[in-house]
């Protein structure tokens, strides 16, 4: 789901270039002195009825669009690294629940042979290390059911009825595989390297540095083009509806130059906060 959210973030950055367009449709009536088609005050009544539909585009914005959207592909990579790490999690999870079982196995085993030894003795000393033995058999057994049990949940199997596992075989051709894997310092620098959730951290910050650049962005003049087309009718006006309609309306298209001045240090501290 963090993934999905962060593909969406993206996508919302790179439309974030093209240009908007928005459209209104207005009435209303008025009494007393009003605004007439001609432009001039007149006393009576009137309704009039409106349309407009705008259009604008940013052309330059300090670079903060480029920013944002550089910054959401390197968050998108991260959420992506976030989900292997919580597959990684799962894995490393089932491996240790599986040794787990494999450890109760042999506590069992252990126990089973310590129970035959202790039946081979004889007398009162027989009785009483035999019942200590069952002891230990019967809470190795309920060790086992419980390793199985957690294995079986982190499987999400519905149920752990008869569920068991199958030992390795390890022979010496395995046990020499893994003295092969190298030294504990090239095992560390490989998983420092390669673990997702190191390599999240490291996009995240890579990301963090273009959310400074968003914020620097504020310091800088932008410039939006825009554009638009509104007509109007009016009740006192003599012409027919769709008459009004035309030579009553009125396009334009225009450049507007933001330049901030001073703002609070709003913008100035929205860069030490990404900057921290």
């Amino acid at each position: 789901l963090q993934v999905e959210k962060s593909d969406v973030d993206l996508s919302t950055a790179k439309y974030s270039r093209l240009p908007d367009l928005n459209a209104s449709v207005g009435a209303d009536a008025s009494f007393g002195r009003v605004l007439s088609s001609d432009n001039t005050y007149q006393t009576k009544n009137q309704t009039s009825g409106s349309l407009n539909v705008s259009a604008s585009m940013p052309l330059f914005q300090g670079m903060r669009i480029n920013h944002r959207i550089k910054a959401g592909k390197l968050d998108l990579a991260a959420a992506v690294q976030d989900m292997e790490r919580a597959r990684e999690d799962v894995a490393i999870n089932v491996m240790t629940l599986y040794l787990e079982v494999l450890y109760n196995k042999e506590m069992v085993g252990v126990a089973e042979r310590q129970l035959t030894l202790s039946e081979q003795q004889a007398g009162r000393s027989r009785a009483l290390a035999a019942a200590g033995s069952r002891m230990t058999l019967t809470q190795a057994r309920n060790d086992l059911q419980l390793a199985l049990l957690d294995l079986s949940q982190a499987l999400n199997r519905e149920s752990a009825a008869g569920f068991d596992i199958v030992a390795p075989a390890l022979d010496s051709m395995d046990l020499a595989a893994l003295h092969r894997l190298g030294s504990a310092d090239k095992v560390y620098a490989y998983a420092a390297e390669n673990r997702p959730h190191i390599r999240a951290e490291r996009l995240r910050l890579e990301s963090s540095e273009h959310a400074v650049a968003v914020a620097r962005s504020a310091l800088y003049p932008s410039l939006s083009l825009s554009g638009g087309y509104g007509t109007g009718v009016y009740s006192a006006d003599k012409d027919k509806f769709w008459a009004q309609v035309r030579h009553n309306s009125r396009e334009y298209v225009g450049l507007s130059l933001n330049v901030p001045i001073f703002n609070r240090r709003a913008a100035r501290n929205d860069i030490r906060t990404a900057q921290i």
